[in-house]
């Protein structure tokens, strides 16, 4: 594996219109570029503005499609909008690790882990035993991060990065799907985050997850139920790994109009039900 991060499938990207792509594509050369105040010009398109709300969100997509980007807390940001000019200025909330010095030795470290996991992965035979690699491995060595351990210190900000999953080995749902992105990034997998909710003891609250492109479909992955079940029963079951929409939505909710079907759960290779 090179000593780089890769650049994997950017979903949320594709998914844009046009104009939304170029203010997309302004915010992702901030973050790479460690810029703490961006500023760009936003045009009208259909007579108006966009809003603010939608150019943070369109901030979320970046993140999404780039878990590489662990210095940035794109929920956690200030901005200014002035739709009159037509400029949009952000003053960004980045980490305690963004700076110029700070920002490689975590990466560096973030690289090594990342190999470690991947090493076994990379001696498997084909993409679908090299998935399962990552997924178990995930769900069996990272501990969900439970609420009266969030105090929205940096290790809470950690968790919701590849920072928590792979060198704390404890994260929230999106830190599982961002590391689990990740991995395949450099697998050179396609796959892509899913933002929705999930049904957890206290009800719906909102979820993260993942979908891969394996053998001419996608499937839905859920590192963080997956990992919850080890957690409860010391046993990995993949039960929540390569699945269809219909088995998600017993306890997934999403919008499918935002992403593609997946009609099938895939094969069990061992013959068993799950």
């Amino acid at each position: 594996m090179d000593k780089v991060f890769k650049t994997g499938d950017w979903y949320h990207y594709r998914m844009l219109p046009e104009h939304e792509k170029v203010i997309y594509m302004h915010i992702y050369r901030g973050v790479s570029e460690l810029r703490h105040t961006m500023e760009f010009p936003v045009r009208k398109y259909g007579g108006a503005y966009p809003t603010g709300e939608r150019i943070v969100e369109i901030m979320l997509h970046v993140v999404w499609d780039n878990p590489r980007f662990f210095y940035f807390d794109a929920t956690n940001v200030a901005w200014t909008y002035t739709p009159k000019f037509g400029r949009m200025v952000f003053r960004l909330m980045f980490t305690d690790y963004f700076s110029g010095k700070g920002i490689a030795p975590v990466e560096q470290a973030l690289l090594r882990r990342a190999e470690e996991i991947l090493r076994e992965a990379e001696g498997c035979r084909g993409e679908y035993e090299r998935l399962v690699c990552i997924g178990r491995h995930l769900a069996r060595n990272v501990r969900y991060m439970e609420d009266a351990e969030k105090r929205n210190t940096l290790k809470d900000l950690e968790a919701r990065t590849v920072i928590g999953p792979l060198l704390n080995r404890r994260c929230v749902c999106a830190g599982y799907a961002k590391a689990f992105k990740l991995l395949c990034d450099q697998l050179g997998i396609c796959c892509f985050y899913v933002r929705g909710q999930g049904l957890g003891e206290n009800g719906w609250g909102n979820h993260g997850w993942n979908a891969v492109y394996l053998q001419g479909r996608f499937y839905h992955v859920d590192v963080t139920f997956d990992s919850l079940d080890c957690q409860r029963t010391g046993q990995y079951s993949g039960c929540y790994f390569l699945r269809s929409d219909e088995f998600m939505a017993k306890t997934h909710r999403w919008d499918r109009q935002q992403f593609p079907a997946m009609p099938d759960d895939y094969p069990n290779p061992q013959g068993g039900s799950r």
